[in-house]
């Protein structure tokens, strides 16, 4: 049995673009991690990434890929995966300014598919019915997704001791400063009396 697990068990989304260039391919393999401990429901706020900074991330991407559907998917990329942005057609849009509106439409349903299917579970076997491959698969997923929960969990109780510790040990920083001060006032008193 050959067990294929989604890329972020490995806390890794792994989006590969390939540019043809002539009667030559060339793949390139970009790379992206996600934190375990990301929110459930991604909350996106466009406006807490400085626009000067993506527009010049997006102009990199522009030399880079001068066909138009490329462009858009690697800016889908750039904005989901960089900046924590839900990207859509119209924001697309806007930042690439090239092409028609299907374009970006078009870009980001392929890029939504690919993110789908990249997150999958499957379970390849040659003498396993498709259907029980299928459940096989979601069993798993659902394991991974009570463990990943557990985990948070577990995670959140060690932030809060540790924040616990660390109020703790301000507090003392701050004892231990006053109980400075008064000593030094108390040489300064004994220097003066002297």
């Amino acid at each position: 049995m050959v067990l294929v697990l989604p890329s972020d068990i490995l806390n890794i989304i792994r989006i590969m673009s390939k540019v043809w260039e002539g009667s030559k391919e060339r793949q390139r393999y970009t790379l992206y991690y996600l934190p375990i401990s990301f929110p459930k429901k991604l909350t996106m706020d466009p406006s807490t990434v400085h626009e000067a900074q993506l527009q010049v991330e997006i102009d990199q991407l522009r030399a880079q890929f001068p066909n138009t559907q490329e462009l858009y998917r690697e800016v889908c990329v750039l904005l989901f995966f960089r900046h924590g942005i839900t990207p859509t057609a119209n924001r697309l849009y806007q930042l690439v300014r090239k092409g028609s509106m299907s374009a970006p439409a078009e870009a980001l349903a392929k890029f939504w598919a690919t993110l789908r299917e990249k997150s999958r579970v499957r379970i390849e076997h040659a003498d396993l019915p498709e259907d029980l491959q299928g459940a096989a698969g979601e069993l798993v997923a659902a394991l991974w997704q009570r463990a990943a929960s557990a985990a948070e969990a577990s995670l959140a109780a060690l932030r809060d001791e540790v924040e616990e510790a660390r109020l703790a040990a301000e507090a003392s920083v701050a004892t231990l400063r006053g109980d400075l001060r008064v000593d030094r006032d108390s040489q300064k008193i004994r220097r003066i009396s002297a």
